[in-house]
């Protein structure tokens, strides 16, 4: 990783890597066990009649008052529902991509730092640093990318994801308009409409990226700070408010070991996704 400072400049910071357990216990274990089953035997079935009879073997592990089994019994009750409606255009899906999809490892801004090259491995161990085989887990892993992290490292790399952060389809589709940004309490208020165009009920999922003009240190193009969920019938439109307080603006500062705003101008942008920017205001801070 990469700290950034007051010039602009930014050096590398070397963090040790521990492996973490992070162990189910037995109950829960059988739980995704039965659950599995479950869904498993509605699949190849014909009724959710037939399904049903699975909850026993979940009531068995959790106790026939178990809230979880309650909800297991929902899961089971409208899997094969939901499921169709999805394949038949009766519901839309309206799941975002919360990583970016870049299509191949080498466009993965990690490519070439993930794996320590010779030269890398030298300078571990002239530091006391441990380092072994490629196939082995690493004591030490150099962060390359710094703050150009997942997403923000698109359009600092230059690379174009095969699917970028924030990425979603629908059976339906949406248009914005009406970008308005006003000083509000602590930040800024921003609003827009959204209106489904489409021709079935669907959920929207606008994203509002800041996007700093006015560079003192080294920063991404635009980071998410803000998103929300709208459901809309077919002809619909909403209003909707999106809040950023100061610390949509800010940056951790090294120097001074504290968050930091710096004044100038910032674009704030709304979004479908990360690198698809429908509408944009610039402000003053």
């Amino acid at each position: 990783m990469t700290q950034a400072v007051e010039d602009g400049a930014t050096r590398p910071v070397y963090y040790e890597s521990r492996v973490v357990h992070l162990k189910l216990d037995e109950k829960t274990l059988a739980l995704i066990d039965a659950t599995y089953d479950a869904l498993e035997q509605q699949s190849n079935s014909q009724t959710i009649e037939k399904s049903k009879k699975m909850l026993g073997q979940m009531e068995s592990v959790l106790g026939a008052d178990s809230t979880v089994a309650s909800l297991c019994d929902d899961i089971v009750e409208h899997y094969e529902k939901n499921r169709a409606n999805l394949l038949t255009g009766k519901a839309s899906p309206s799941g975002h991509l919360p990583f970016t999809f870049w299509g191949s490892w080498e466009k993965n801004p990690v490519h070439d730092s993930y794996l320590p090259s010779e030269n890398t491995k030298k300078g571990h161990k002239a530091a006391g640093r441990n380092t072994r085989a490629a196939h082995d887990k690493y004591s030490y892993t150099e962060y390359t990318e710094g703050v150009f992290l997942g997403y923000r490292g698109a359009d600092h790399f230059g690379v174009k994801p095969l699917y970028p952060f924030g990425y979603g389809l629908s059976y339906t589709s949406f248009a914005y308009e009406g970008l308005s940004v006003e000083p509000a309490g602590d930040g800024f208020d921003v609003r827009f409409t959204v209106r489904n165009t489409g021709s079935v009920e669907g959920a929207a999922v606008p994203q509002i990226y800041v996007a700093p003009l006015s560079l003192k240190v080294l920063r991404p193009t635009r980071e998410l700070k803000g998103f929300t969920k709208v459901l809309l019938q077919k002809g619909a439109s909403r209003e909707v408010t999106v809040h950023l307080d100061r610390s949509a603006f800010a940056y951790y500062c090294t120097p001074i070991h504290d968050w930091k705003v710096d004044a100038g101008s910032y674009k704030i942008q709304l979004g479908t996704d990360a690198e698809s920017i429908v509408l944009e205001k610039t402000i003053q801070l």
